[in-house]
C-alpha cells in the first residue's frame, strides 16, 4: 500500500503543479473513495475531481486481507495522504460507507480497536488541511468509485 501511494502520488503532483489555480486556491478538491473486501483480495477506488472538473480514478489493490469496514476507511486514509502530498489544503471527501463518515464525525462511537487507530490516523491526517470534510452520499453516487474499488480487489 505504502509503494502505492508514494507512486500515486508522484503521479499526481505534476498534473497539480501545471495547473495553477490562481484564485481557486480555496477551492477544496473533491475525492469519492470505496473499499471493497472479496476472496480475491482487498482494494480502494478513488476518484479525485479537480477544481477544473477533471476526474482522476485510481485503483489500489492492498497486499493484506481487510474487512469492508477497514477497506472505507484505508480509502479514506489512503485519499488524505494523496491529497496531502500533492499540497491540497482543502478536501471535500464523499464516501457511500455511513460507519466511517459517521465515526469520523464523531456521531457513532468506534468499539473496535482496528477502526479506533483508524481514526486517530485520521485525526492526525486532518492537522495537515485547513479544511476538511466527509459527506455521505448515497450508493448510486459512489458508482465510479465503487467500480474501482471492485476492480482494484479482484485483480
Amino acid at each position: 500500500m505504502a509503494l502505492a501511494l508514494v507512486i500515486t502520488a508522484r503521479r499526481l503532483r505534476p498534473y497539480f503543479l501545471s495547473h495553477p489555480v490562481g484564485a481557486k486556491t480555496n477551492t477544496p478538491l473533491k475525492q469519492t473513495l470505496d473499499g471493497s473486501s472479496t476472496a480475491q483480495g482487498s482494494g480502494v477506488g478513488i476518484v479525485i475531481t479537480t477544481p477544473q472538473g477533471e476526474d482522476l480514478e485510481f485503483a489500489i489493490k492492498f497486499g493484506f486481507k481487510a474487512s469492508n469496514n477497514e477497506a472505507g476507511y484505508e480509502a479514506l486514509v489512503i485519499g488524505m495522504r494523496m491529497a496531502h502530498e500533492t499540497g491540497v489544503k482543502h478536501l471535500l471527501a464523499y464516501s457511500d460507507s455511513q460507519l466511517v463518515v459517521k465515526q469520523v464525525e464523531d456521531t457513532y462511537e468506534a468499539k473496535e480497536e482496528s477502526m479506533i487507530q483508524y481514526l486517530q490516523q485520521i485525526a492526525d491526517l486532518k492537522t495537515k488541511f485547513h479544511h476538511f470534510q466527509i459527506i455521505q452520499i448515497p450508493r448510486e453516487e459512489n458508482a465510479k468509485a465503487d467500480s474501482l474499488s471492485k476492480l482494484a480487489s479482484s485483480l
